[in-house]
């Protein structure tokens, strides 16, 4: 599955790591962040950013 992505010249970091993650290499790939992780202020959970989206929604469209 994952070895067609050796054939990519480039392939993104996130890639790198979730491989790495699936082999077991921990060490070198089981947490990631993006260019702009250092504006993050906590960790959340999918859950919890889902939650987060779902009630901004429902109040931007209240507020119209």
């Amino acid at each position: 599955m994952y070895q067609d992505l050796r054939h990519n010249k480039k392939p993104y970091c996130i890639i790198i790591a979730l491989i790495n993650a699936l082999k077991g290499n921990f060490e070198n790939g089981f947490a990631f962040a993006g260019s702009n992780a250092f504006k993050a202020t906590k960790i959340s959970s999918v859950k919890e950013i889902f939650q987060t989206l779902i009630k901004e929604y429902k109040e931007s469209r209240s507020a119209l």
